[in-house]
């Protein structure tokens, strides 16, 4: 994900796919907001 790389989930229905991206996705946009949140309080 840091190089910017598309990725591709492949598996049968009802594994949790969707989930994952969805998880994978919140991750990405909150990644940023905690490194500089842990940077201002050390």
């Amino acid at each position: 994900m840091k190089a910017g790389l598309p990725f591709c989930l492949i598996g049968d229905s009802g594994t949790g796919k969707s989930h994952l991206l969805i998880g994978i996705g919140t991750d990405s946009f909150r990644l940023p907001q905690t490194q500089e949140k842990r940077r201002r309080t050390y």
